[in-house]
């Protein structure tokens, strides 16, 4: 067997319509996809879908399970600086996490934690 990449992300979503707001609107995720209780989202160059499921969150009890989306920007402190100027809260300030990439967290309507990493 061999992986050959990451095709679906699926996230527990206690109100669909809210967090397609939040991807679609506020990250600027392209919405490919929406039917019943599911939304799924273009994650760019990686072919990599973002996919919300009302059901997943109704099967699934809450476990405290640690989860970090990381998306990758050009500029995490343009990303920073655009979103609060849409009122996104963050969770911390953009820093430097390594000799080469900076960091930025904050959370989605649902509570998950996302990431933006890239250059400063």
């Amino acid at each position: 067997m061999q992986i050959q990449g990451l095709s679906f992300l699926m996230l527990p979503s206690s109100d669909v319509e809210k967090s397609v707001v939040f991807y679609r609107d506020l990250l600027g995720l392209t919405l490919t996809n929406r039917f019943e209780d599911f939304a799924f989202f273009d994650c760019g160059r990686t072919g990599t879908t973002l996919a919300l499921s009302g059901d997943l969150a109704r099967g699934t009890p809450k476990s405290g399970t640690a989860t970090e989306i990381v998306f990758a920007v050009p500029s995490v402190t343009a990303a920073y600086e655009e979103l609060r100027g849409r009122d996104v809260e963050f969770v911390n300030e953009p820093r430097v996490v390594n000799a080469d990439a900076w960091a930025v967290n904050l959370t989605d309507p649902d509570g998950h934690l996302l990431s933006f990493y890239g250059a400063q």
